[in-house]
């Protein structure tokens, strides 16, 4: 049977099928989220070119992902199969590359970081069938980074009196459990990780280091690290591992939850260094402590997607399309979907769609629902590179971020 189509201009694409994220909800390790922005080739400078029209998606050198045939104007009867070009990736199962299964899931190896631009193509009826659906692959060699996470304490009373065992600071607590390296590493491994995989990333967890902050370092206020004043830079460089990223993790923080700082900002706080701090129970603003509204699972990934989302600082990303929250004049960030789905989102967790002015928006993004407070933020690091969009292409952003010498200063 033939199928006339009339194209009425270049950007016209027929999509009978798209290659999509294999799962929903929480990040998982083998399962890359894809950046399916348009079906133009704006890919970011640095990476292979290819001629495909679609998703892309990286992986890092030896994994094997899972990824998702999507039929969207194709009937479920007819076989689909899987096949690579170029030599950065392999297709694992199904075996000869088909018929896929009913739920479209196929798994693809990460062969090799080279120079040549590879595709996943989705073929008709057979392996060597009509290509009706293609999706660029890139392949990463990992680079890691070093992190020392910092459990922190803060007391009002001085030294003498905490010693004396004054002073009411209180420990950073996930789900009613103080945080100590088996949580940490919980949190790496479940969210921080799955997320960062795609690009490349790869983290190495020192022991955590635990801090104990009193009067006598100028601070006022139970377990908050206060904005605006010398208590960042007094947190910052407190006890600091050399050469690596050191994650500070308060129970409560003033007016931010998250707060990540490149060496060469951190002037604009008043810090001699760079560094992370993550409110873990909550923050303290106008006068109150504001707990987190997550709890169990949604809670650890709450807390997994903000300390990845200061990374992202860490690592020189920007906040998406460069537009931060603006709490004076309740401004979220961008509304659109697409941008809910990044990871560099300012806020978390997403607000309510309902009574938007543009449309369409979703609670949930593909990360999950969190009761009626909203959305899990999404975990997309872009590889798309759209020239309208300010701060795109961050996976080779991040990528060129480890050639610096300021990396880890």
């Amino acid at each position: 049977m033939a199928v006339n189509v009339s194209v009425q201009n270049k950007f016209q694409i027929i999509v009978p099928a798209r290659v999509d994220r294999a799962v929903r909800g929480a990040p998982v390790l083998d399962a890359p989220d894809v950046d399916d922005r348009g079906w133009v080739n704006n890919r970011a400078t640095g990476l292979n070119v290819d001629d495909a029209r679609g998703a892309l998606f990286g992986t890092t050198v030896g994994d094997v992902v899972r990824l998702k045939v999507v039929r969207e104007d194709l009937d479920d009867a007819v076989p689909l199969f899987v096949t690579t070009t170029g030599d950065q990736v392999a297709i694992e199962q199904p075996a000869g590359g088909g018929p896929l299964p009913a739920d479209g899931i196929f798994s693809v190896r990460s062969v090799a970081d080279t120079t040549t631009g590879s595709k996943i193509q989705v073929r008709l009826g057979n392996a060597s069938g009509a290509v009706i659906c293609e999706a660029d692959a890139h392949t990463f060699t990992p680079k890691t980074v070093f992190i020392t996470p910092h459990v922190c304490v803060i007391h009002s009373a001085n030294a003498a009196a905490v010693a004396a065992g004054g002073g009411t600071g209180q420990t950073p607590s996930i789900n009613g459990s103080a945080l100590d390296d088996a949580q940490l590493t919980n949190l790496f491994d479940t969210i921080i990780r799955p997320i960062w995989r795609p690009v490349g990333v790869e983290f190495q967890i020192s022991p955590v280091q635990n801090e104990v902050f009193t009067g006598n370092d100028g601070f006022t206020q139970d377990n908050v690290a206060l904005q605006g004043t010398n208590q960042i830079a007094t947190v910052y460089g407190r006890n600091r591992g050399i050469g690596t990223c050191n994650i500070f993790f308060m129970h409560t923080t003033d007016q931010f939850l998250g707060l990540g700082l490149k060496f060469e900002d951190r002037a604009v706080l008043g810090a001699n260094n760079s560094g992370i701090m993550v409110g873990v129970n909550g923050d303290f603003n106008s006068g109150a402590f504001n707990a987190r509204s997550s709890a169990g699972a949604d809670l650890v990934h709450e807390l997994g997607n903000d300390t990845a989302h200061e990374i992202g600082h860490f690592l020189n990303l920007d906040h998406a399309d460069e537009v931060d929250s603006d709490a004076a004049s309740n401004f979220n960030g961008r509304v659109d979907t697409y941008n809910r789905r990044f990871l560099m989102h300012p806020v978390n967790l997403l607000p309510l769609a309902t009574g938007t002015a543009a449309p369409p928006r979703f609670d949930d993004i593909g990360y999950g629902q969190v009761g009626a407070s909203g959305g899990h933020r999404g975990c997309l690091v872009t590889l798309k590179h759209h020239p309208s969009h300010q701060s795109d292409g961050e996976t080779m952003t991040v990528r060129r971020r480890f050639r610096s010498p300021n990396l880890f200063k």
